[in-house]
């Protein structure tokens, strides 16, 4: 331990002093205009990067304005069953949310007793659904989930819940990581559709069963298709929907509004404050909208 402190004090924070001067120095030069689109063939490289992570032809603009028909759709479904739920449902989208975000009863005591029933919790529904999964899938075979806090030097600006693989030669279980630095980031409403998109039958059992199948390279196993690997962890949630799975109508509101998710993207002339603004103004949790999303 000794030695370590030594490294760390003469060797990792030398280093990230002298990386903070630089990033101090060269500030002045940055701008709000954060974006490929302004260097040299920025535009082609967006478009090449559009096709690498949508498997699809589309430019920008025609994502950009599926993304704006499906944010007016989706707020539409969401309202609708917020006014259900009694919420100010006609004073507008934020207002709603808002009221939504403001209710103490959808969130769990701030305390180490609060932290450990939401990770209980997590553990209940992904076992409920992993007993069914049979249902709907042809002889699953479910690797074991770990569940985890995110750990404290790093929670702060992390999501608010991710998922880590498990090792190649089964000697490690994958993980799921929830966030608890901000209670209010994990409402009661929101935890089912989060935890059958980041596990089951989300990225662990997707992942998982990749690990299983025989006779094909090695890269088939672990390199993803994003749109393939996202697609199929937002249809889960659908899926979990379809099985009975999800009946109280706020969970809905949890499940309905992860299709957002999909209609962040084209908006490359945006600034990052513009970016930031609309991402926040649609989102669930308003406040919670961060920097690194953008």
């Amino acid at each position: 331990m000794s030695q370590c402190e030594t490294i760390v004090r003469d060797k990792v924070y030398p280093a990230y002093r002298q990386y903070l001067s630089y990033m101090q120095r060269i500030l002045p030069l940055s701008s709000n205009d954060a974006g490929v689109w302004k260097l040299p063939n920025g535009d082609a490289y967006y478009q090449q990067q559009l096709r690498f992570f949508t498997t699809t032809n589309m430019t920008a603009s025609n994502i950009h304005e599926l993304g704006i028909s499906e944010t007016a759709r989706i707020q539409s479904e969401i309202l609708t069953i917020l006014e259900s739920e009694g919420y100010p449902a006609n004073e507008g989208f934020s207002k709603a949310i808002f009221a939504l975000a403001d209710d103490p009863k959808h969130y769990y005591p701030d305390s180490d007793e609060g932290h450990a029933q939401i990770i209980s919790d997590y553990k209940t529904i992904i076992r409920e659904i992993t007993g069914r999964i049979g249902e709907v899938v042809r002889n699953p075979v479910i690797e074991d989930i770990d569940f985890q806090r995110i750990p404290l030097f790093k929670e702060k600006d992390s999501a608010g819940a991710y998922y880590e693989r498990p090792s190649m030669d089964g000697s490690r279980p994958g993980v799921f990581f929830a966030n608890l630095h901000d209670i209010k980031a994990t409402p009661k409403y929101g935890m089912k559709t989060l935890a059958y998109h980041e596990a089951v039958p989300g990225h662990h059992f997707q992942i998982t069963t990749a690990n299983q199948l025989k006779g094909l390279p090695l890269f088939r196993s672990f390199v993803p298709s994003i749109a393939y690997l996202e697609g199929w962890a937002l249809y889960s949630e659908r899926l979990a929907y379809e099985m009975g799975l999800i009946k109280d109508p706020l969970v809905n509101v949890g499940l309905t509004s992860r299709t957002f998710s999909c209609c962040e993207a084209g908006c490359r002339y945006w600034n990052s404050l513009q970016t930031l603004d609309a991402g926040a103004s649609h989102r669930l949790h308003v406040s919670k909208y961060r920097h690194g999303k953008v």
